[in-house]
């Protein structure tokens, strides 16, 4: 299984700076943990306008990873919102949590003392 994460890109990204990295893996872990159950409730309540903002916002942050396929799942699940295509979002918010989380591992096992 491959990464999700170009994690030399992470890193030119951050300039090395792995105190910083670890200060923005927090916000990842936090906020985007936040974004995740607000897509999650979203979704249960067919809330189209919340998916579309929520899904966009997940895609942004995680846009900042170096991580193209979380921000693909994320990308999807916003465009199906705003078609209105609310049935086809529980599997895809299935996919973007498993490769949200997978995120934050790869991204956590890169920081000093926290190992692969």
């Amino acid at each position: 299984m491959t990464n999700v994460v170009d994690q030399e890109a992470l890193l030119d990204r951050v300039d090395g700076d792995l105190e910083f990295l670890e200060e923005t893996v927090e916000l990842l872990e936090s906020d985007g943990r936040s974004l995740v159950e607000q897509l999650k409730t979203a979704s249960a309540a067919g809330d189209q306008e919340d998916l579309v903002r929520r899904a966009h916002m997940l895609k942004g942050m995680v846009s900042n990873f170096c991580a193209e396929r979380v921000q693909q799942a994320a990308e999807e699940i916003e465009h199906a919102a705003r078609k209105g295509e609310l049935d086809g979002i529980p599997p895809k918010l299935e996919s973007l949590i498993e490769l949200f989380e997978r995120l934050c591992r790869e991204t956590r096992a890169m920081l000093p003392g926290e190992g692969a």
